[in-house]
């Protein structure tokens, strides 16, 4: 994966203001100047998945009603048990300078990852699926041809992304080689 680095565009907001209902997190239509590769804009509003509103929570660039980072994040590891682990993944893949990575929920996977050349989601489709593992998990063969599957079907290329005791990612990408 590697790859050179690019500085991520985030301005500092002061007192934007974040509701948490349900697993989103919605911000006002001003939010629009916080990036405009994370969340989805929605009735005038930007809604934000709890990955991406915790990225721009450790960036102190919102602020989540009834919140404070700590609270915010132990309710992100009741609403998904394994949080941790994919949000290191996330935030990992948005300091290497990947604009969109999207959920990958209807996919069957955890992310779907954007080329980092693509300017908007208008430029084309996801390259990759990504399932996120600890280092100390064991896949199961089954559970990896499953993994095979979903990224053969909707023609992607498949990335685990392995996070160790550190907190630190490794990535493998798989392909299928034809003899």
């Amino acid at each position: 994966m590697g790859g050179v680095h690019s500085e991520l565009k985030l301005q500092r907001v002061h007192s934007m203001k974040g509701t948490f209902i349900s697993d989103k997190i919605i911000i006002s239509v001003d939010a629009k100047e916080i990036h405009d590769g994370l969340g989805e804009i929605i009735n005038s509003n930007r809604e934000l998945n709890i990955f991406e509103a915790m990225y721009l929570i450790d960036r102190q660039l919102i602020e989540i009603d009834d919140f404070d980072k700590k609270s915010f994040a132990q309710k992100c590891a009741e609403i998904d048990k394994r949080f941790w682990i994919k949000y290191r993944v996330f935030n990992d893949l948005k300091n290497r300078g990947y604009k969109f990575v999207r959920s990958g929920l209807k996919y069957g996977c955890d992310f779907r990852l954007y080329p980092r050349e693509f300017k908007s989601m208008n430029d084309g489709h996801a390259s990759h699926v990504i399932f996120c593992f600890s280092d100390i998990e064991q896949i199961a063969a089954n559970h990896f041809s499953a993994m095979v599957r979903v990224a053969n079907s909707t023609r992607k290329k498949l990335m685990i992304g392995i996070v160790d005791g550190e907190g630190s990612v490794t990535y493998y990408e798989i392909m299928w080689i034809r003899p």
